[in-house]
């Protein structure tokens, strides 16, 4: 799937233009009609003012990028990276939270259990202590069958007011148990980081070995929403509070808060989805078969160590 996905931002719009001018001379011609050199020139010109563009994102812009609709989901990456996905649902308790996609399947011919936060589900309310029940299932049968763990990260939608108070508990103990499962998990795991991560929800699938993020990707302690609220008592500071709060992939990666930065097409992974799910599997093997060759206790105790658990 390639194109611009979703709603166009404005500071990408002169970029399309001349692509899409471009596009439309190369459509008019004709074997007595040559437009080449114009559309070089278009290209030419698109191309620069995208690395002029990209080059100073402010952090609303980096936001809007993060929480582009166009922007890969979970389901799109395991679909895409997991050979013959079978899908798993129910917490065991209350039933299912389609904002989690789970699935058995493979990576380079070895088994593996997959788990990703979707960003957008077509239902009224999201109950995150659900999906996080349901993520702890999954580990526990991980750990059962010595399943290698792959975690795909973006901030799903956040409760509605009335809700939130009712899950928040809930969702704050369940997370502390998915926590506690993943870093016990004896198997190499791997986190991807799509868009969003800000909540409690993401963290709880962050304890991995390995953490990758997309490359226009960002963290936050909470969501810029949340964040403007708390720190100015006006959820519509969001500009203020983006700027304060957020940490983009590089900066991520200077600060070893994640292993990898993982490229996106020019112009963000909204431009191209099925590439981009494909620059994401090839560092998902890269990691998992590095992972996969190294001593488990060992490893066991560095994913403990740089996720701040101390040995007794």
């Amino acid at each position: 799937m390639t194109g611009v996905e979703g709603a166009l931002l404005d500071f990408e719009r002169p970029i399309v233009d001349l692509e899409r001018k471009a596009a439309e001379l190369r459509r008019l011609e004709r074997p007595d009609v040559d437009f080449s050199r114009e559309i070089e020139r278009l290209e030419r010109k698109a191309a620069r003012l995208r690395r002029a563009v990209f080059a100073k994102l402010d952090a609303g812009q980096r936001l809007q990028l993060a929480r582009h609709g166009g922007r890969p989901q979970a389901a799109d990456v395991i679909a895409q990276v997991v050979d013959s996905p079978m899908p798993l649902a129910g917490d065991g308790v209350a039933g299912d939270e389609p904002s989690l996609s789970c699935s058995l399947g493979w990576i380079e011919g070895r088994e593996i259990a997959a788990l990703g936060w979707q960003r957008r589900v077509k239902r009224p309310g999201f109950d995150p202590a659900v999906a996080l029940r349901k993520a702890r299932r999954v580990l526990e049968l991980a750990a059962r069958f010595t399943l290698p763990v792959v975690t795909v990260i973006d901030q799903p939608r956040r409760p509605l007011a009335g809700e939130a108070d009712a899950t928040g508990d809930a969702a704050t103990l369940e997370a502390a148990r998915c926590l506690e499962a993943l870093l016990a998990l004896p198997t190499p795991t791997v986190a991807v980081v799509l868009g969003e991560l800000c909540s409690v929800e993401g963290l709880a699938l962050a304890a991995t070995d390995r953490i990758l993020m997309l490359e226009h990707a960002i963290c936050a302690p909470a969501p810029a929403e949340v964040a403007a609220a708390r720190l100015w008592d006006d959820p519509l500071k969001v500009a203020e509070a983006t700027g304060a709060t957020q940490l983009p992939a590089s900066a991520a990666l200077q600060q070893k808060r994640v292993d990898e930065v993982i490229a996106e097409p020019p112009g963000g992974a909204h431009r191209d989805r099925d590439a981009s799910c494909e620059m994401i599997g090839v560092a998902l093997k890269r990691a998992l078969l590095d992972l996969g060759r190294r001593d488990e206790v060992a490893r066991l105790a560095a994913r403990r160590g740089r996720h701040g658990v101390r040995e007794v």
